[in-house]
């Protein structure tokens, strides 16, 4: 039985009250803020109310679209904009290597380049989103492994895909949503809550306090919840 997002998200702004949430479209570089994303890997219509709700509590946050899901091949340029007109952000929820190894490099860059099209139709993107595909585990990769950025911060997994890597810029990029300086995280990744929230927060406005350069990030996959 899925938690009721409304209670949670009611119970995490009351942990979260008096510090500065935004998107990370608003500066990727920004320090002492909370950034609030969503990966959305199922479920777009969950997507959308979760997006009115965080609107009604004048949330804005950003939500990364993929684009092998099979939601992407049905009508959603409506939900898409119903999503931008609602004050949020649109990124790309990057599955570029899984694509790769699937279809090989052309046509993954085909497909892809379709997509990025279509997407750039409902709002310019700045952000992209490692997605974490079921084929990673099996082939040891991460998506991010796609971008020459952020060398340092990827040493804990070797690199060992063959396919080609470029610079965020090269693909008209400003930032990979994991390496945006944030110190602290939060994820329901898997469907429920991947740590203590209110001990994460309580160190990130301690630290804050102290003038730390911190930054927390809040991420939420739309599909685990009930919006009712």
């Amino acid at each position: 039985m899925k938690t009721s997002f409304r209670l949670d998200f009611d119970l995490l702004l009351n942990q979260l009250s008096g510090l500065t949430i935004q998107t990370i479209e608003a500066d990727p570089k920004a320090m002492g803020v909370v950034n609030i994303r969503h990966d959305v890997d199922d479920d777009l219509l969950a997507s959308v109310e979760m997006a009115e709700y965080e609107a009604q509590l004048g949330i804005s946050s950003t939500y990364y679209i993929l684009d092998t899901a099979p939601y992407f091949k049905g009508p959603i340029h409506g939900k898409l904009k119903r999503i931008v007109f609602l004050g949020h952000a649109i990124g790309w929820h990057n599955n570029f290597l899984t694509r790769c190894y699937h279809y090989g490099e052309q046509q993954a860059h085909i497909d892809t380049l379709n997509a990025l099209l279509f997407l750039s139709n409902v709002q310019l993107m700045i952000g992209t989103a490692s997605h974490g595909d079921p084929l990673c585990y099996e082939k040891k990769y991460l998506n991010y492994h796609l971008w020459t950025d952020n060398e340092a911060q990827m040493k804990w997994l070797p690199i060992v895909h063959p396919f080609t890597r470029y610079d965020l810029k090269h693909w008209g990029f400003e930032y990979e949503a994991y390496f945006t300086g944030q110190t602290h995280y939060i994820s329901d990744s898997g469907g429920g809550w991947c740590q203590d929230n209110k001990s994460v927060i309580a160190d990130f406005r301690s630290r804050l306090a102290k003038g730390d350069r911190v930054k927390l990030q809040v991420n939420i996959h739309p599909q685990y919840w009930d919006l009712k």
